[in-house]
């Protein structure tokens, strides 16, 4: 991005370990426990003659940060997903907001509020929606052989929230594995960003502060909001003796705008998510 004539780059990198419990409901859908056993955010920001890294881990040594993983990992999320993989309600959880503001005790420091700010997108039940689904909802509402194709639509929020209409083939079947290409058109959803990491831009000349939970990001008393387009890409592998998803790779290339009241900041974007799940079958 070129911001106020300087260049300006940000690179995020997040890994999250979660234990999924699955259960079949009474109406055949699976009831699915999400706890996260631990998360890693790294973010590094070049531009304005500075550098900002910040990283979060159990392993950093940061007692603040480890008293906040010994909360995560009390936190349990809990949806219903259909046999497809599409989450179909979810228990809300509203007291996440006040549980880490509490814990970091945030007050004017501005490294704390970006990384409150910075992790709070990823611990709320549309963000849980969003990792399963990617995820899971790959399954076709009927049989299919080698060479037949289905398409599942989907909403995920992440920074902001982003429409996908994904076509699936399955390329090959064999006696264990399944395997799937996808293909998605993306296009926007709710625009507002609700991940200030984006917002970084306006960090060296903005004093950060925290947003209220159930609205985006206010710089200046603006909205940040974000529109972008795009195509995603990947492979699913799924077991047929478990019927559960081995693991999914995609690759997301969206370009768009960054809004700002009348000020628009072109980006593009390139992200890679992995998933793996591994253990034992599925109740």
């Amino acid at each position: 991005m070129t911001v106020a004539g300087k260049q300006l780059a940000t690179s995020l990198h997040s890994t999250i370990t979660a234990l999924l419990n699955f259960d079949t409901a009474k109406d055949g859908t699976y009831r699915v426990k999400v706890h996260y056993k631990n998360f890693e955010l790294e973010q590094t920001i070049d531009g304005f003659n500075k550098s900002i890294k910040q990283s979060l881990s159990d392993n950093n040594g940061d007692t603040a940060l480890q008293k906040m993983m010994e909360n995560v990992r009390q936190i349990q999320f809990e949806l219903g997903m259909n046999k497809q993989g599409k989450v179909v309600n979810h228990v809300n959880n509203d007291s996440l907001f006040s549980m880490f503001s509490n814990t970091i005790g945030i007050g004017k420091d501005s490294m704390a509020v970006r990384f409150f700010e910075g992790m709070r997108p990823f611990f709320n039940n549309e963000m849980v929606k969003g990792l399963l689904e990617q995820a899971l909802f790959v399954f076709p509402d009927k049989t299919v052989n080698v060479g037949d194709t289905w398409t599942n639509k989907l909403t995920i929020q992440s920074f902001f929230s982003m429409k996908m209409t994904t076509d699936f083939e399955l390329i090959s079947l064999s006696d264990s594995v399944a395997e799937l290409a996808l293909k998605s058109r993306v296009s926007p959803g709710n625009s507002e960003v609700v991940l200030t990491g984006l917002a970084m831009a306006a960090s060296p000349i903005t004093s950060p502060k925290i947003t209220d939970k159930s609205k985006g990001v206010d710089i200046g008393g603006m909205k940040m909001k974000a529109e972008f387009t795009g195509t995603q890409t990947g492979k699913v592998f799924i077991d047929l003796r478990n019927k559960t998803v081995k693991s999914t790779t995609v690759r997301q290339i969206l370009t768009g705008d960054l809004i700002v009241g009348i000020f628009m900041l072109p980006m593009e974007m390139d992200m890679v998510s992995v998933y793996n799940l591994s253990g034992g079958k599925q109740q």
